[in-house]
């Protein structure tokens, strides 16, 4: 598994997690009152500051891991190898999922005009645009990870 491979799985990894821990913050109240009434702000705003604060960690975790790793395997000449040297095919496939992130991206935000034109809750907006754009990075990653096992 190349350098890239090990930071998009990371990040997936910590997307879902975040995404799940929301979920499970907000759903359950979806049952017991009006959306109107729903705490979700709190929740969506831990969400997205710990999401980018993992990620930042995870990044870092995996690259320190990955140097070390290289450097007791094969040498430091290895690991400058390894570091550094993204290539047309890493550039090409993060161009790909980027570009599949965006069109889901898109649609989600069309849905969120959408709904508020027909003025729904503003809980409604708000979760179109925050579980679009985790969704749309997820999206991109796995389109990233499919890429590089050459299954797109």
């Amino acid at each position: 598994m190349s350098f890239y491979e090990r930071i998009n799985t990371a990040g997936l990894v910590t997307s879902l997690l975040v995404l799940a821990w929301y979920a499970m913050q907000v759903v359950p109240q979806m049952g017991e009152m009006p959306v109107a009434e729903i705490a979700y702000t709190r929740p969506m705003i831990y969400a997205v500051v710990v999401g980018v604060i993992l990620s930042i960690i995870t990044a870092i975790l995996v690259s320190v891991g990955s140097a070390i790793w290289l450097t007791v395997k094969e040498g430091k000449d290895a690991v400058d190898a390894e570091f550094g040297n993204e290539d047309e095919r890493d550039k090409h496939i993060g161009r790909l999922g980027d570009a599949m992130g965006g069109h889901l991206l898109s649609v989600a935000v069309i849905g969120a005009l959408v709904l508020i034109w027909m003025e729904y809750d503003t809980f409604w907006v708000a979760n179109c645009l925050f579980i679009g754009a985790w969704s749309s990075a997820a999206l991109g990653t796995v389109i990233k990870l499919f890429a590089y096992r050459g299954a797109v």
